[in-house]
């Protein structure tokens, strides 16, 4: 059934336009997004945003950003999850590893979470 679900999603990419659109959200989940996001953590006063960027680039970079960041999550999960379907729409992936990638993702940011329990999330600037 996976396989199938594949093949049906990966001859979308038929289309110049579907190819191209989920080409460049696939090389988002590359880093960019990620990188751009630890560097503006770093720019916050105080030591918690560094902090919160070294733990982000040592466990689970989307894990982490839900758990220290809670109000950017309707930003980013629906990026995380374009970025999944993107990988399968592709052929790259197939729909369990992007489900185990999440399942590993987030038990690294609550592992991390645990670690440090002292960690508290940041505040977003109003």
């Amino acid at each position: 059934m996976e396989i199938l679900l594949c093949r049906t999603l990966n001859q979308s990419t038929r289309h110049q336009t579907i190819r191209r659109f989920f080409a460049g959200v696939s090389r988002l989940g590359d880093g960019p997004v990620w990188y751009t996001l630890m560097g503006a953590l770093v720019l916050n006063p105080g030591w918690k945003g560094a902090v919160a960027s070294l733990q982000m680039g040592l466990t689970a970079l989307v894990g982490i950003a839900l758990a220290w960041l809670p109000g950017l999550s309707p930003l980013l999960l629906p990026l995380v999850l374009l970025i999944a379907l993107s990988r399968v729409v592709l052929g790259l992936h197939y729909p369990s590893d992007g489900l185990v990638g999440g399942i590993i993702g987030y038990g690294l940011a609550r592992l991390s979470l645990w670690l440090y329990p002292a960690a508290t999330p940041l505040q977003m600037a109003s």
